[in-house]
């Protein structure tokens, strides 16, 4: 295996970590359910049940992160999170979500990156 690969795959390691702990956060975020979620859900008219549940799906796809068996699965759910922060920003025009959900999706492309340049070197 060339170091180059090796690398890929410690960087790959590495930005799971640090995502893991970004999703975590958000997860954490979202079980608390601050005031500014429930209203933007009340005025959808939606119930704000969701919130825990993106909050919980974050967390179980931020600790399959730290699986390497589990980590493509992960990176797709929470790819589809992200997305659909992305898009609740841009519908909100919110810039500081707009562009955190935008940092989530290059972080989760750069770990499926760097974790296929690995599996392709062995």
């Amino acid at each position: 295996m060339s170091s180059d690969t090796q690398s890929g795959g410690m960087t790959a390691e590495v930005l799971a970590v640090a995502a893991a702990v970004v999703f975590i956060a958000g997860g954490i975020y979202l079980l608390r359910a601050p005031e500014m979620v429930v209203l933007r859900l009340a005025v959808l008219g939606w119930p704000t049940w969701p919130t825990y549940v993106l909050g919980v799906v974050q967390i179980v796809g931020a600790l399959a992160l730290l699986s390497a068996r589990r980590r493509r699965p992960a990176l797709v759910l929470l790819a589809l999170v992200s997305v659909g922060e992305l898009v609740a920003a841009l519908v909100y025009r919110e810039l500081q979500p707009t562009v955190q959900a935008l940092m989530q999706l290059v972080l989760l492309a750069a770990i499926l990156v760097l974790g296929r340049r690995r599996s392709r070197g062995k």
